[in-house]
């Protein structure tokens, strides 16, 4: 791992690689830690700065703005499974947006996938 620690807000992954180009905001944090895409071969050092803020701000609302959003974009063989996902949003059952970020790291951690 690189000695570099970076702090950043949820929307800014996509600034880790200057001048790379990716997908939505949390595809590409996934992207970004797999590596092979540019990605510094020594990786990261994700950092939390304030996971508490974090939690309660990436919340169950926002997985229904963010699903929400996907439906609308999403092409149609896509919008059943997100209509799914959108009513387990809305009902609690979803895992949150903050929960999604917690395993992209843990996936690409020292013990992930």
């Amino acid at each position: 791992m690189s000695d570099a620690v970076t702090d950043m807000d949820w929307q800014s992954f996509t600034l880790l690689i200057p001048g790379a180009r990716w997908g939505r905001p949390l595809n590409a944090f996934n992207d970004i830690l797999r590596a092979g895409f540019g990605t510094p071969e020594a990786g990261f050092i994700v950092k939390s700065v304030n996971s508490l803020l974090s939690r309660e701000r990436l919340d169950d609302q926002m997985s229904v703005r963010q699903l929400g959003m996907r439906l609308g974009r999403a092409d149609r063989t896509y919008r059943p499974r997100l209509r799914t996902e959108l009513e387990s949003a809305r009902n609690h059952v979803e895992p949150t947006v903050f929960d999604r970020i917690v395993d992209i790291i843990r996936n690409h951690g020292p013990a992930g996938k």
